[in-house]
């Protein structure tokens, strides 16, 4: 309760906290309220380029880990960013990488749910389709078919003009979620 209005990083983290714990219970305007209240929290930390470059080098670094199977690097990448980046959960690629590391971990559970997280606190997100055709992956790997089939026809009805339409559809089509 007193950091509520302090200002730095251990407010900002438990604001971004505050912002997961609501994205995780469907509340999108409070996450995002308090994702950006974690932001706000750290101040001024650089020119527009500056912070451009340091998201950057965080999702390189964490693509590459990813990539190489580093699962503990990536992890502490991910950390890095969110921590510097607070609102950076609610624009998606964060989010994406960070399910792509808890699905390379065989935790499908966890994929799934930071999908419906973005889904609600975001659902315009440019990566929301991406992340939703990861997310049945991790649901039939789950032993969850109907949960990914949902996830295929919704990737299908609310992202009409996104290129991994025909991918969902031919999924559905084969029963292959």
């Amino acid at each position: 309760k007193q950091l509520d209005d302090a200002n730095g990083a251990m407010a900002s983290r438990l604001h971004r906290i505050g912002g997961d714990y609501h994205a995780l219970t469907g509340d999108g305007p409070a996450a995002r309220e308090a994702y950006r209240k974690a932001d706000a929290c750290l101040g001024a930390r650089g020119s527009h380029n500056e912070q451009t470059a340091h998201r950057g080098a965080h999702s390189r670094s964490t693509e590459q880990f990813l990539r190489l199977g580093q699962w503990d690097r990536a992890a502490r990448e991910i950390f890095a960013w969110q921590n510097e980046f607070p609102s950076d959960k609610s624009a998606g690629y964060l989010s994406l990488l960070y399910a792509r590391y808890w699905a390379g971990r065989q935790k499908h559970e966890q994929a799934v749910a930071l999908a419906e997280q973005l889904l609600a606190v975001n659902p315009d997100s440019p990566h929301a389709d991406q992340l939703l055709l990861l997310a049945a992956d991790c649901a039939a790997k789950q032993g969850r078919p109907a949960r990914a089939a949902a996830m295929l026809a919704q990737l299908i009805k609310d992202y009409p003009g996104s290129p991994l339409v025909p991918e969902a559809r031919r999924r559905l089509q084969h029963d292959e979620p």
